[in-house]
């Protein structure tokens, strides 16, 4: 079991290893990867939340700064995704991104959801 596989996390000044790296060593030592990832992007982890809450997916986004946890799990998870680039992603990453990585919408920092939401008010 993992709990994330997350390869890197980013600090003040550069990126350092995750929880993912650590997962990765153990599978390369064990010959298989984990049978079950209890956080993102699981889907066990959408079902989890949705069973214990009133939460509708399709009224809810999942902010990130990860396109292959946060965003996946969203998307995969039938939620609106919303990227913000303070993190590991970046707006060139978009390019090779998957469907599945690919976000609904996009803001260069959560200071910039002020103005969103005052627009949408």
């Amino acid at each position: 079991m993992a709990t994330n596989q997350d390869l890197t996390y980013p600090d003040a000044n550069q990126l350092v290893p995750g929880n993912g790296s650590l997962v990765a060593a153990v599978e390369a030592g064990a010959g298989r990867p984990p049978t079950v990832v209890a956080g993102k992007p699981s889907q066990s982890l959408v079902s989890l939340v949705t069973a214990a809450t009133s939460l509708d997916p399709s009224r809810t986004c999942m902010v990130g700064d990860r396109l292959d946890t946060d965003i996946a799990f969203g998307n995969k998870g039938g939620f609106k995704t919303l990227l913000v680039l303070t993190g590991v992603a970046t707006e060139d990453s978009l390019a090779t991104a998957s469907a599945e990585e690919t976000p609904t919408f996009l803001v260069d920092s959560l200071g910039d959801l002020e103005h969103w939401f005052s627009v949408k008010n």
